[in-house]
């Protein structure tokens, strides 16, 4: 019994000093950063940093009076041009919300992306988390810069868009420091990000997602318009929503519309005469919302006949694009070589050394089968 009550008492003591927090700072004495800009100064070569921060006003009733401002820094590296941002402001800047950092193009066209996630892996203060797309725009500072119609702070709403895109219109990535990190080190897979850029409405011009920018051997080669994403995202699996169009008529135009409901995408390997043979089976279960051909009739044969059309023009899409990877890019950014290497070490010693060679023509066989569940038909159109 004693010894119980020592115990509890002991306890009760370790209890007592974990309390509080030996770090804290008030909301007075931080800056915090919501998102990064990174691009580079053309007259004197160094880093250019901006910082997008959270300012707050009584006198404003958006967003329970939070907006933003940008701060910008220069400095011969990352670190430097983030300590040398404190000589503009008078309080510490706080990376712990932190939730997007954009490159510019000419940057990630131009040098290895490596020593930048490298920064913000090895910085405990920097969030590897937050997410990392390459800007379209002339520079990486535009995308900050640009007007927000339902959000103020810039770098929330691009982070909210690529989070829910997936489930909404699949048409880019949503890829964290951290994962971008283990891509450009998993051998046999080249990294694919979001691209984002700024387009006019009305008299501003405000952020957008814009498809997926491409990387070979950790540099910006080229990007992914949306409509080709969405065929990337099906070869990862990773689609869970969006819309697919798909004509009614042998060569119409595409006048159905097709929302996913489920994707679910097989990815498997088969070897054939000492090469592999790449298998991606994808099966589609939807909602036909959409039929713009007059006079349809949406009976058991017609609705079977919907599906074999909508499976055969998302073979071909697919097709198309992994074929124009292999030969415009020549940028593994399906993970094929990865996923032989999961599925046979055996097969992957023998063909590591060449794979980027082999990458180019490798057969990569597609199966869609697409389940229409509802018609959502009223009558006779």
């Amino acid at each position: 019994m004693a010894k119980r009550r020592l115990c509890l008492l002991l306890g009760f003591l370790l209890l007592l000093s974990l309390s509080g927090c030996w770090s804290y700072r008030g909301l007075n004495e931080i800056v915090i950063v919501a998102g990064m800009a990174l691009d580079k100064n053309g007259e004197n070569g160094r880093y250019k940093l901006s910082f997008e921060f959270v300012t707050t006003s009584t006198s404003s009733s958006d967003n329970g009076g939070a907006s933003s401002e940008i701060l910008e820094s220069e400095g011969d590296t990352l670190f430097e041009a983030v300590r040398m941002a404190k000589r503009k402001v008078k309080n510490r800047l706080y990376f712990g919300h932190t939730q997007l950092f954009i490159l510019s193009q000419e940057l990630a066209r131009t040098e290895d992306i490596g020593p930048f996630l490298d920064f913000v892996m090895r910085d405990n203060e920097v969030r590897e988390t937050m997410l990392l797309c390459v800007s379209q725009d002339d520079t990486a500072q535009d995308i900050l810069k640009a007007s927000g119609i339902d959000e103020k702070i810039l770098s929330i709403k691009l982070q909210k868009i690529l989070e829910n895109d997936s489930k909404l219109t699949a048409s880019t990535v949503d890829v964290a420091v951290y994962n971008a990190f283990d891509i450009i080190n998993t051998p046999g897979r080249d990294l694919a990000l979001a691209a984002v850029r700024t387009v006019k409405n009305g008299e501003e011009s405000i952020p957008v997602a814009n498809g997926i920018a491409v990387f070979k051997d950790r540099k910006l080669v080229g990007f992914l318009p949306p409509d080709e994403a969405r065929m990337f995202l099906f070869c990862v699996g990773k689609v869970e929503g969006g819309i697919c169009t798909f004509p009614s008529t042998d060569g119409g135009e595409n006048d159905c519309s097709l929302e996913i409901a489920e994707s679910q995408t097989k990815r498997s390997v088969e070897e054939r005469n000492g090469e592999p043979v790449i298998k991606l089976e994808v099966n589609i279960i939807g909602f036909l919302g959409e039929i713009m051909h007059p006079g349809v009739v949406l009976d058991l044969d017609k609705v079977k006949e919907l599906q074999r059309r909508a499976a055969d023009e998302l073979e071909r899409e697919i097709g198309k694009l992994v074929k124009k990877v292999q030969t415009l890019y020549k940028a593994d950014i399906f993970g094929f070589g990865s996923l032989v290497n999961q599925k046979s070490k055996r097969l992957w010693k023998t063909i590591q050394n060449r794979w980027d060679s082999m990458f180019e023509s490798v057969q990569v066989d597609v199966k869609v089968d697409v389940t229409i569940a509802n018609t959502a038909a009223l009558g006779k159109s």
